[in-house]
């Protein structure tokens, strides 16, 4: 079970990271030369902002499981 746990937070980390990739590559593109959207870089900020919240909450789950786990050894101890 704690692991099943673990493997949602690692997956949720996972997920995190390549969105704020492509948000990051979608900010760099908004200062192109000829790029008159300034509202791609204010969507790719936000993005960023909210994939920064989804990392930290999945890796506050890998902790939760973590402790599971632990838990779990203490008392088979």
């Amino acid at each position: 079970m704690a692991n099943s746990i673990i493997a949602a937070g690692l997956s949720g980390i996972k997920a995190g990271l390549a969105a704020a990739a492509e948000d990051a590559d979608r900010a760099s593109k908004a200062f192109l030369p000829g790029n008159e959207n300034a509202d791609e870089f204010v969507t790719a900020a936000i993005g960023l902002e909210q994939d920064q919240r989804q990392v930290q909450a999945s890796a506050k789950v890998v902790k939760v499981g973590d402790n599971l786990n632990q838990a779990i050894l203490d008392i088979l101890a």
